[in-house]
C-alpha cells in the first residue's frame, strides 16, 4: 500500500512573492538589461486567506441533471459541482516591505532616496486591474501527522508548501493605523495559467538533491500544496533578483505547411518562459525564434519532384541562452497529413463480431514512440497520461467522447488497437494525436457476430443500386437482391452493383451473407428509387444527328432545383460553354477530337455540393439514338403517351425528366403521369436530410412533432421539458413523468440547422398542474415580424406514465427563453369541438386552411379542416372536411406518431424506435370517412441508431411542396432530430423525355417539351418524289411536300455533312452539287421532327435506268417462253417497254415486275429476242441486261 503523509500545520515560517509577466510567467534576470526581475521574502505577514469567488460569494452549487427514459420517467441522475471562477486571495501584513508591495502593484510609483534606495511608493489610480501578477509560495510549519517528526531519510524538519502561481487584480484591503499594532491588507485574486512551469526555484529535496517541482505547474490550476524538507528561504528586506537557472529543455511541436506538396515543416516551440529558441531545421539552415513564434521552413528544392524519395531529417530546437538545452525531433519530408490514418476491421478470432481492430499510423511530425517516466508520473486522474505522445480514442460508447482511452504508439508511429462492444451497433470510431488534438481520423464499426459490413452507397440512373461489402477479409459473400432474381454467389468484397427492372417507386430489402464456414448474414434496406439516384444530378450525352463523323454529343442535365452545373468530359473534349442552368432544358455541345475512341464519360457537378455529381456514358464516335414521339393525353394534360420509332431496340429506358426512369420491353405500353396538384404528395420518393441532420435540441428528451416558418425557413420543434429542473415561476423542480403527464414543453427555434433560442411551456403556475399537449401538434404562422405559433393545450388528466392530450387549442407569440405558463396572459384559446380530446393543430398555409385532429367521446378519430380565418373567428359552423379517420395503432404495424396536411390528403406517420417499422399513409378526407389511398413502408436511412417516427410537415419551396418527416435518434439521454425532405413537387416544368435503347444509344423523344402538355395533331412524314432531270445529269432533281406545313432539311447523301434547309412546306429542288455517278439514297426530314422523313433512292447521272430481264420462274412459265422484267431501283418514271417481235406496252409502274410471253415462232423466225426500255429521261431507250434471250428458256432455280 503507497504511504500517505498526513500533517496538521500550525503557523507560517515565511512567504515568497515573485514578479510575473503578463502571461504569469516568472520575470528572469536579464544580464544585458538588469534590474527586471524580482522577489521578495518576508515572515512579517499576518494571515493569508483563500475564499472561492463565485455567485454569492461563495463557490457555485452542485446542480442536479436528470437523465429521462423514453417513457419520460427518470433513470438516473447525475451531480455536476462547477468549479469556482477563481480564488480570492487577502494578505495581512504587519510590517511594510515596499518592494514586497510594488511587486504586488507594479504599476505603482517607488520612493527612493538620494542613494537611489526604495524607501517607500505613491499608490496610483491606474484606472483598473494591474495587467501583470506576481506568485505566492507561503511555507508552513507542521505540527503533528508528519509530526513534528524528522525526516528520516537527512533528518531535517518537514513543511507545509503551498504555491498560488498567478495572483491578479491587487487591490488595497484595510489598512488599520491605530495606537498599536499596525496592520495592511492587500486582495487579489487567482488566475489559471501554466507560466509557471517548474518554477525557477528549488522546493523539493530528491534524496539529497535540491529539486524545482517535480511536475510543471497545470493549465488549469489554481493552486499546489505538498510537503516539502527543503528549507524555507530566509525572510529579509526588499527585492532580490530571480536567476531563471538551467531551462527545461523546449516542447516542440510541428505541423505539416501550406505547401501542397508537404515539403514545408511549421515549428512552435514552447521554452517555458526562458524566451527564445534556434531551430537547426536539419539541412543546414536555422531560425531563431520568440517563444510560442510559428516558424516555417520549405525543405530541398527536389522534395515533391515527380520520383524524388522521402528524406529523414533530424530537428533541434535550442535555448538561446543556453544553448547546451536541446530538444530532438526527426521527420520525413514530405511531410504527410497531419490527420492519422486508420484503418477499423472485425477480429476474425472474436466469434460474437464485437471486436474491433484498429490500425494507426501517425505521420512524423507526432509525438510517437513510449512516454518519458516524467510525463506519465504527472498525470492527473481524467487527463492523458502520456502528455504529449500516442492518440487518444474515442470508441463511440459514451456521451461526446467523455470516456476516452489514451493510448501510445511505437516509435515508428504505428499502433494496433483492439476494443470490444458489449452490444451489437453501429459505433462511430475516432481517434486524435495527443500532441495536437485537432488532428483526427474517424471510421464506423459495425459490431455485432462475423457478419459482414454492408452499406447502401447509392441509386444510379435506372435504379441500379450500389452496395458497399465488407467481409472483414474473410473471402466472398452470397448476395440476395430481394426483387426475385437468382442469389448471387462468390462476390468479392467491394463496390457490388445491381440493376432493378421494375425498381422505380420501390425499396428492397438485400441480404448480404459471408460464405465463410462460421459467417453470418447482414441486410440492408435501399431507400426507395426514384429513378434518377439519390437527389444526384441527372445527366444525358445524346448524339447530335447532324453530325456525320458521330463526333458530337448533346448533353443536358437536371440538377433536380439545385441550379446550375459544370460540364467535363474524358477523351480531350472541346466544351464552348461548360456551365449548364441545370434544369435539365439548357443544352451544352461536347466535341471529341478526330481519333478519340470508345467508351467517355460525360460529367455534370454541382459546385455547391460536389457529392451529387452526376455522369453518363457514350460511345464515340456515335450513333444516332432511337427516335421516339411523345404524345400528349387530350384527356389529361399530365399524362404522356411515348411512340417509339419502328426501329428502335428493346429493351428501352426512358427518363421522364422529373425524376422518374423505368425500363419497357418491346410491345408494352410506354406512357407516364406527372404529378399534379389534385394529386396527393409522393412520400416514397427518396428524401435528403435538412441541414443540420442530426439537430441537437435543448432537451435530452425526443422530439415530438415539428413545423416550419414558411417565409424564414426556421424549423419549429416540440420536446417534454426535462425532469428535474425547476423554472421561472415554479416552487420546486419537476419530474420528467409529471412534465409529460401535465403538458410542459420546451419549444426549439432552429436557424439554418443550429438551434438558436428556445421557449418554455409549463402549467398553471405555482405548478405541477395541467399545461399543455405533450407536443404532438405544433403549427407555426407568420404575421410580419411576429411568429404565432398553435398547439394543445388545457389537457385532460391521464394518470401517471401517461402522456397529456388537450382539449383546446392555443394559439401565443413565441418569445425566446420565455417560460409561459398555461394561465398566463396572451394566450388565444380555440374550442372547435367541445367535449372532444386528443387535439392538435395543423396549418395547411398553402390553401389558408388549419386543420384539428380530435378523439369524439365515441371513441373515434376525426380530422376537421376549416378556413383558417373562419377559425380564428371562431367560427366552426361549416368546416371544410370533417373525416374519421383510423390512426390508432395498427397490430405488427408501429404506434400513430404524427401527421400533415395538404389540400385533401392527410399523411400519417407511424413507427417506433425499436424495431424497423415506420410507414406512411395516404388518407382522402373529402369524404365523411376518410379513403386510406395508399400506404407506403419507409425504409430510408435504415442505420440510424434508434429510429423513431416523430416529426411530418410541409416543406414550401418556389417549385413546389416538399414533404419533410423525421426521426427521434441517439441514445436515451442525449436523443437528436433526423430531418429529411422529399423533392419538390413541380406540377409545372419544362421536360426533355430521353430514351435509352439496348445498345446504349440516347435520343430525345419529340413532341411534349412543357407540363401540362398541350395536345397537338401528330406530326406526317413527308413525301418525296422523282421530276425529269436538270440539264447538268451529274445531279439530281426532286419534288417534296411536308403535310406537316413546315420546311424540310434534305440530305442529298447519306449523313450528309451539308444538308441544305428548304422553308417551303413544299417545292421542286435541285442538288446543290455535282456527285460521281452511283446510287444515292435522299433523306427529306422534316425541319422540327427529326422522326418524320420520307427517303428516295436517285442514281446517277440522272436518268439512268437498268432494266434487267430475266426467264419467268414457275409455275408462270410453263414452256419456257415467258421473260419477267425486274423491278428498277433506278428508275422513276412510267416505263415503255419495246419487247421485240412488233409487240411493246406502255406506262408500266417500274417499281414493280412486269411479265410477257412470246408466241412460238414460225418455221423460218429466229427465237432470240432483244428489249428495250425508256422512260421521259431516255427516250432513245436502254437494251435490257439478260438480252437477247434465247427460248424457250430455263427457269432459275429457287
Amino acid at each position: 500500500m503507497a504511504q500517505v503523509i498526513c500533517p496538521s500545520f500550525s503557523g507560517a515560517a515565511v512567504l515568497r512573492a515573485t514578479k510575473l509577466d503578463g502571461c504569469c510567467r516568472p520575470v528572469f534576470e536579464d544580464p544585458d538589461n538588469p534590474g527586471g526581475s524580482g522577489q521578495v521574502t518576508t515572515d512579517a505577514f499576518i494571515n493569508v486567506v483563500v475564499s472561492p469567488s463565485g455567485e454569492d460569494g461563495g463557490g457555485q452549487q452542485a446542480e442536479q441533471n436528470p437523465v429521462t427514459k423514453a417513457d419520460g420517467q427518470v433513470c438516473f441522475t447525475t451531480v455536476s459541482c462547477p468549479p469556482p471562477t477563481n480564488y480570492g486571495i487577502s494578505l495581512e501584513l504587519c510590517a511594510l516591505d515596499p518592494e514586497l508591495v510594488l511587486i504586488m502593484k507594479p504599476s505603482w510609483c517607488p520612493i527612493r532616496d538620494s542613494a537611489g534606495v526604495i524607501i517607500g511608493f505613491t499608490g496610483i489610480s491606474s484606472g483598473g486591474c494591474d495587467p501583470s501578477g506576481f506568485a505566492l509560495e507561503v511555507w508552513m510549519n507542521v505540527s503533528s501527522g508528519a509530526g513534528a517528526a524528522c525526516s528520516q531519510s537527512r533528518g531535517g524538519s518537514r513543511y507545509g508548501y503551498m504555491l498560488f502561481p498567478c495572483i491578479t487584480g491587487v487591490q488595497i484591503g484595510q489598512w488599520t493605523i491605530q495606537n498599536g499594532p499596525i496592520t495592511f491588507q492587500f486582495s487579489g485574486t487567482t488566475r489559471r495559467s501554466s507560466g509557471w512551469g517548474k518554477g525557477p526555484y528549488n522546493v523539493l529535496m530528491d534524496g539529497t538533491r535540491p529539486t524545482p517541482l517535480p511536475c510543471p505547474v497545470r493549465a488549469n490550476a489554481d493552486f499546489v500544496e505538498f510537503i516539502t524538507t527543503f528549507p524555507p528561504p530566509e525572510a529579509g528586506c526588499g527585492m532580490q533578483t530571480v536567476d531563471g537557472g538551467i531551462p527545461e529543455p523546449a516542447e516542440v511541436f510541428i505541423k505539416r505547411g501550406s505547401n501542397v506538396t508537404g515539403c514545408m515543416a511549421e515549428v512552435r516551440a514552447d521554452n517555458h518562459g526562458y524566451g527564445p529558441v534556434r531551430v537547426r531545421w536539419g539541412d543546414g539552415a536555422e531560425t531563431e525564434l520568440r517563444e510560442g513564434q510559428i516558424g516555417q521552413h520549405r525543405y530541398g528544392e527536389s522534395c515533391g519532384d515527380p520520383g524524388a524519395k522521402p528524406v529523414r531529417y533530424t530537428l533541434t530546437v535550442c535555448d538561446v541562452r543556453y544553448p547546451q538545452i536541446c530538444t530532438t525531433r526527426t521527420l520525413t519530408v514530405p511531410l504527410a497529413a497531419d490527420e492519422p490514418v486508420i484503418r477499423c476491421t472485425q477480429d476474425p478470432t472474436d466469434a460474437t463480431g464485437r471486436t474491433v481492430l484498429v490500425e494507426v499510423d501517425l505521420p512524423s511530425q507526432s509525438w510517437c514512440g513510449p512516454p518519458d517516466a516524467d510525463t506519465v508520473a504527472c498525470a492527473c486522474p481524467g487527463e492523458s497520461p502520456l502528455g504529449y505522445y500516442g492518440v487518444q480514442v474515442d470508441w463511440g460508447e459514451d456521451e461526446a467522447g467523455s470516456q476516452r482511452q489514451y493510448v501510445a504508439v511505437g516509435d515508428d508511429c504505428h499502433a494496433t488497437l483492439r476494443h470490444t462492444y458489449t452490444a451489437d451497433g453501429r459505433f462511430p470510431i475516432k481517434v486524435c494525436r495527443n500532441d495536437q488534438n485537432t488532428f483526427c481520423a474517424r471510421c464506423t464499426f459495425v459490431a455485432g457476430g462475423l457478419r459482414p459490413d454492408v452499406t447502401f452507397v447509392s441509386w444510379g440512373q435506372t435504379c441500379t443500386a450500389t452496395i458497399k461489402v465488407d467481409n472483414n477479409g474473410r473471402g466472398t459473400v452470397s448476395i440476395d437482391w430481394g426483387d426475385g432474381t437468382a442469389k448471387q454467389t462468390g462476390v468479392r468484397e467491394g463496390a457490388v452493383t445491381h440493376s432493378y427492372t421494375q425498381g422505380l417507386g420501390q425499396s428492397f430489402l438485400i441480404m448480404v451473407c459471408s460464405e465463410a464456414i462460421d459467417g453470418g448474414c447482414r441486410s440492408v434496406q435501399t431507400p426507395v428509387c426514384t429513378g434518377g439516384g439519390a437527389d444526384i444530378v441527372a445527366v444525358h450525352a445524346v448524339c447530335d444527328p447532324n453530325d456525320p463523323n458521330g463526333r458530337t454529343l448533346k448533353v443536358t442535365a437536371d440538377n433536380r432545383g439545385h441550379g446550375t452545373v459544370v460540364i467535363s468530359a474524358t477523351g480531350g473534349a472541346q466544351i464552348e460553354d461548360p456551365n449548364n442552368a441545370g434544369d435539365g432544358q439548357d443544352v451544352t455541345t461536347v466535341v471529341y477530337p478526330g481519333g478519340t475512341e470508345g467508351q467517355q464519360t460525360i460529367t455534370a457537378a454541382d459546385p455547391d455540393e460536389p457529392e451529387r455529381t452526376g455522369s453518363d456514358t457514350a460511345t464515340v464516335p456515335c450513333e444516332p439514338g432511337p427516335e421516339a414521339t411523345a404524345v400528349c393525353d387530350p384527356a389529361d394534360d399530365h399524362h404522356v403517351t411515348l411512340r417509339p420509332g419502328p426501329s428502335t431496340r428493346y429493351p428501352i429506358t426512358v427518363d421522364w425528366s422529373d425524376g422518374t426512369v423505368q425500363t419497357y420491353q418491346a410491345g408494352q405500353a410506354v406512357s407516364h403521369r406527372y404529378w399534379k396538384t389534385t394529386d396527393p404528395l409522393q412520400p416514397q420518393r427518396a428524401a435528403t436530410a435538412l441541414p443540420g441532420t442530426p439537430i441537437e435540441l435543448s432537451q435530452t428528451t425526443v422530439h415530438q412533432q415539428a413545423d416550419v416558418d414558411h417565409t424564414s425557413g426556421d424549423l419549429y420543434l416540440t420536446q417534454i421539458i426535462n425532469g428535474g429542473r425547476k423554472l421561472t415561476g415554479e416552487t420546486a423542480a419537476i419530474s420528467g413523468a409529471d412534465r409529460a403527464r401535465y403538458g410542459h414543453l420546451a419549444i426549439n427555434r432552429i436557424v439554418n440547422g443550429k438551434l438558436a433560442s428556445n421557449m418554455y411551456l409549463i402549467g398553471d403556475t405555482p405548478g405541477p398542474a395541467r399545461g399543455w399537449d405533450h407536443g404532438s401538434g405544433i403549427a407555426v404562422q407568420r404575421d410580419g415580424s411576429i411568429v404565432r405559433l398553435f398547439t394543445g393545450i388545457d389537457p385532460t388528466d391521464p394518470g401517471a406514465g401517461n402522456n397529456a392530450y388537450a382539449t383546446q387549442i392555443a394559439r401565443f407569440t413565441y418569445s425566446a427563453n420565455k417560460v409561459l405558463p398555461s394561465n398566463g396572459s396572451g394566450i388565444d384559446r380555440y374550442d372547435p369541438r367541445p367535449n372532444s380530446d386528443h387535439l392538435n393543430p395543423c396549418l395547411d398555409l398553402e390553401h389558408g386552411n388549419i386543420a384539428v385532429r380530435h378523439r369524439t367521446t365515441d371513441g373515434k378519430y376525426h380530422i376537421t379542416v376549416w378556413k383558417l380565418t373562419n377559425f380564428l373567428a371562431k367560427n366552426y359552423a361549416s368546416p371544410l372536411y370533417d373525416s374519421t379517420v383510423n390512426d390508432g395503432t395498427q397490430p405488427g404495424a408501429g404506434s400513430f406518431q404524427c401527421w400533415t396536411l395538404h389540400g385533401k390528403f392527410v399523411y400519417h406517420f407511424y413507427g417506433t424506435g425499436e424495431e424497423d417499422n415506420a410507414y406512411f399513409t395516404v388518407t382522402d378526407i373529402s369524404g365523411p370517412t376518410g379513403n386510406v389511398v395508399s400506404r407506403v413502408d419507409n425504409k430510408q436511412y435504415p442505420d440510424l441508431v434508434y429510429r423513431e417516427a416523430e416529426s411530418i410537415f410541409i416543406q414550401p419551396t418556389d417549385q413546389g411542396p416538399r414533404l419533410a418527416w423525421g426521426f427521434a435518434t441517439g441514445k436515451t439521454g442525449s436523443r437528436r432530430a433526423n430531418l429529411y425532405a422529399t423533392p419538390a413537387h413541380r406540377a409545372a416544368q419544362p421536360v426533355r423525355i430521353t430514351v435509352r435503347d439496348a445498345d446504349g444509344a440516347t435520343g430525345v423523344a419529340t413532341g411534349v417539351s412543357q407540363i401540362p402538355c398541350a395536345t397537338v395533331p401528330p406530326t406526317e412524314n413527308p413525301t418525296v418524289t422523282a421530276v425529269e432531270c436538270p440539264a447538268d445529269r451529274n445531279k439530281v432533281q426532286i419534288h417534296y411536300d411536308n403535310p406537316n406545313g413546315r420546311g424540310v432539311h434534305i440530305h442529298w447523301i447519306p449523313q450528309d455533312p451539308n444538308p441544305t434547309t428548304h422553308t417551303a412546306t413544299q417545292g421542286t429542288v435541285t442538288s446543290p452539287r455535282q456527285y460521281p455517278p452511283g446510287s444515292y439514297t435522299i433523306r427529306v426530314q422534316d425541319v422540327q421532327d427529326s422522326s418524320k422523313y420520307a427517303e428516295i433512292t436517285m442514281c446517277l447521272p440522272c436518268g439512268t435506268i437498268a432494266p434487267d430481264i430475266d426467264c419467268a420462274p414457275p409455275p408462270s412459265n410453263p414452256g419456257g417462253r415467258t421473260v419477267v422484267l425486274r423491278a428498277d431501283p433506278c428508275a422513276h418514271f412510267p416505263l415503255t417497254v419495246d419487247w421485240g417481235g412488233g409487240k411493246s406496252d406502255q406506262n408500266l409502274d417500274p417499281t414493280k415486275e412486269h411479265l410477257h410471253t412470246y408466241d412460238p415462232p414460225g418455221d423460218d423466225q429466229d427465237d432470240t429476242w432483244t428489249v428495250r426500255v425508256s422512260d421521259v429521261n431516255n427516250p432513245g431507250g436502254v437494251q435490257a441486261t439478260g438480252t437477247p434471250i434465247n427460248l424457250p428458256c430455263t427457269p432459275p432455280a429457287f
